[in-house]
């Protein structure tokens, strides 16, 4: 079932930015393995099968897709380029990061009910203040979410 809703990311408190859109019931897969632990082939595969995998229904993110096929730009916009210790890649902004990943949901085909979204980069944010940002566009977005961190 559609429904239209104003969504609000809020990041440093300052800012607020709203996008108006068509919104269904999506459930959120978020795989935060630790590394070195084969997620890269991972995430890899599910690039590379984005075709068959919308055939079955689920969607995996194109919007803060880095070099490897994994969602690291989302951690980038969290954590911080400078923390992450890469300091010669240029700083994301997580709310425009997370609007730009609004948009690409309210634009999903009807047979979407799934969402893929994965990077090592979170196994060590959790807990931390730093995820209030995704943790707010989860809530806006999702219906229910599974985090896998294998």
């Amino acid at each position: 079932m559609w429904q239209r809703k104003k969504l609000e990311y809020y990041w440093r408190l300052q800012k607020i930015r709203f996008i108006d859109f068509k919104m269904k019931n999506l459930n959120l897969i978020l795989h935060i393995g630790s590394g070195k632990t084969g997620t890269t082939a991972l995430q890899s595969f599910l690039r590379l099968n984005q075709e068959l995998l919308h055939q079955e229904g689920i969607h995996y993110m194109e919007t803060p897709i880095w070099g490897d096929n994994s969602h690291h730009l989302l951690g980038f916009a969290l954590w911080g380029t400078e923390h992450l210790g890469l300091p010669n890649i240029p700083e994301v902004q997580a709310d425009e990061l997370l609007n730009k990943m609004a948009v690409e949901l309210s634009n999903l085909p009807e047979n979407i009910h799934s969402v893929i979204i994965s990077t090592e980069l979170l196994f060590e944010i959790a807990g931390n203040p730093k995820i209030k940002p995704l943790k707010d566009f989860i809530q806006a977005n999702f219906t229910d979410t599974k985090i896998i961190a294998y």
